[in-house]
């Protein structure tokens, strides 16, 4: 069954039509963190024939029975199993786009795996393309649960994937696709353990962040000229702990992801993001006692709120 968004959302979303090149800022001239394990990068395509696609009118493509999710893999090197993070891109764009976003993750010891929408990533932007975020977090479970069964077979991935620790992200429609995934009471998907929000808001139908989520961290630039910064403070308030709002001082829509201009905000996004992984897909609690301080003085600024755990991490 489809889940479609809030008609009183309409109007937010259309700040996400974006053009297509506006995705990721050029990566031109930004140097790469040195990685901690070297990381490998496959691509499987997967295909739910249990659900359609809908016609996509600005690229002249009809429908089709099925939603086909070609997904870049990036696995690090050495003896498994790691945890999974799924990454969901934003509204015209695609996974190669956040790269060097997600490669420092994989290095440091997950697994992630990221799906090209059928719509979102192929019509330039157009509001057909945001539309379709109804059914990207079925998507994203989707994805999530065919890694877990190749990590039971035979082949790159055998024992490489630690299915007891699922996360999943997102940057922009790819962040209101993960907080429909994290935060809608309705239909919360129990295997994900943390969740990371990157210039979103919540506009899926049912994220109503009522119960108890998973740990959820909202990254966002308090410039942002497409997604308001009100959508990560508003989520920020609502959610339940353990919960962190990491802000990027005077930081727009993503030029603070990895090979974006704002060199200083990448290093602190990428370091408060991996600790964030560390402390609850992995159980360190040395990165869990990192978190509340990982902000750069005129950079980032960082809220959190352990909650009643008493700073405990999830169990390793």
């Amino acid at each position: 069954m489809q889940r479609a968004v809030g008609m009183a959302s309409f109007a937010a979303i259309t700040m996400l039509v974006v053009p297509a090149a506006a995705g990721i800022a050029a990566a031109a001239g930004t140097p790469a963190p040195a990685p901690k394990r070297a990381v490998v990068e496959i691509t499987r395509t997967f295909v739910d024939r249990s659900r359609p696609t809908p016609p996509n009118e600005a690229a002249h493509e009809a429908g089709a029975p099925s939603r086909t999710l070609p997904t870049t893999i990036w696995i690090p090197a050495g003896k498994g199993p790691f945890p999974l993070i799924v990454f969901a891109h934003g509204n015209g764009s695609d996974p190669q786009r956040y790269a060097a976003t997600v490669a420092p993750w994989a290095a440091a010891g997950y697994v992630v795996a990221a799906p090209t929408f059928p719509i979102s990533s192929r019509d330039g932007g157009s509001v057909g393309g945001v539309a379709d975020v109804a059914n990207q977090p079925r998507d994203v479970e989707f994805v999530l649960g065919r890694m877990l069964a190749l990590a039971r077979h035979r082949g790159v991935l055998h024992h490489k994937v630690d299915a007891k620790h699922v996360g999943v992200a997102g940057h922009s429609l790819g962040a209101i696709t993960t907080l429909g995934v994290a935060e809608r009471s309705c239909c919360r998907d129990a295997r994900v353990g943390a969740a990371i929000s990157i210039s979103g808001t919540p506009l899926v139908s049912g994220t109503d962040f009522a119960g108890h989520g998973p740990p959820l961290m909202l990254v966002h630039g308090d410039h942002d000229p497409t997604v308001n910064y009100a959508g990560s403070t508003s989520s920020y308030a609502r959610a339940t702990p353990p919960k962190y709002l990491v802000t990027v001082v005077g930081g727009h829509h993503d030029d603070f992801l990895g090979g974006g201009p704002n060199t200083a905000a990448v290093a602190e996004v990428n370091t408060a993001t991996t600790d964030f992984w560390d402390a609850y897909l992995k159980g360190d609690r040395a990165a869990l006692r990192r978190l509340p301080n990982d902000a750069g003085p005129g950079v980032t600024t960082m809220q959190s709120d352990p909650g009643s755990t008493n700073g405990k991490a999830a169990s390793s």
